[in-house]
């Protein structure tokens, strides 16, 4: 009888054993889910506030871009452009394929030269003949014409002074192989055709050597 009881005892002190450890692992293991959790929600916190900051600082670049408007190799300013009209598709294009084989860049929609101002490139308001674009808009426009495709996003950003919307694309960079235009629009682009940016700055075919390195590379 005394040896059962041992026995029993010896069960149940081995039962709380295991128990206590598997206690202690819950424990252990919960401890370390929370960790897990409180990481991830910082580190989410982390990301929100660097998409916050960025977005802040590239409204603040578009404001510039409004209202000190000078062409340069990575930005294009253009008037406004009826996507309806093929023609007006191919001038997009045209622009957006020379940034994307410079490396990316930004074409700003709504400006045109103010010859009172000395033909400064100024602010004016979109055509009531003319919706405002959408993203679908834009790069269908880009897509008619470019081979490979690539997709641009777009912003809508409100002229500090004239509080006119206007429309900035942002084409991308890093694509690969040099961009091309897959056909041809009268006086506009022509088909099978490489477009860069040069100085001018403008958008035309490279001729050079250092032009075709600059696609290539």
């Amino acid at each position: 009888m005394g040896a059962l009881w041992r026995a029993i005892t010896g069960c149940c002190g081995l039962c709380e054993a295991i128990v206590f450890e598997d206690k202690q692992e819950v424990q252990f293991n919960n401890k370390a889910l929370n960790i897990q959790v409180r990481s991830k929600a910082q580190l989410l916190l982390t990301e929100s506030i660097k998409r916050v900051s960025m977005a802040q600082s590239t409204n603040t670049d578009f404001d510039k871009l409004l209202q000190f408007p000078t062409e340069s190799m990575t930005v294009e300013y253009k008037g406004w452009l009826d996507l309806s009209d093929n023609s007006h598709k191919a001038i997009l294009a045209k622009a957006a394929i020379a940034l994307a084989n410079e490396g990316g860049g930004v074409i700003v929609l709504g400006t045109r030269e103010d010859n009172a101002q000395g033909g400064k490139l100024g602010s004016y308001p979109r055509p009531t003949s003319i919706s405002r674009y959408s993203v679908d808009d834009i790069n269908a426009a880009i897509a008619r014409f470019a081979e490979p495709k690539f997709h641009c996003e777009v912003s809508f950003v409100e002229h500090p002074k004239t509080q006119v919307e206007h429309t900035i694309v942002i084409v991308p960079g890093g694509i690969t192989v040099p961009v091309m235009s897959c056909r041809g629009s009268d006086g506009e682009i022509q088909a099978r055709r490489c477009y860069v940016r040069k100085p001018g700055p403008k958008s035309e075919e490279p001729y050079t050597a250092e032009e075709w390195r600059r696609v290539i590379e």
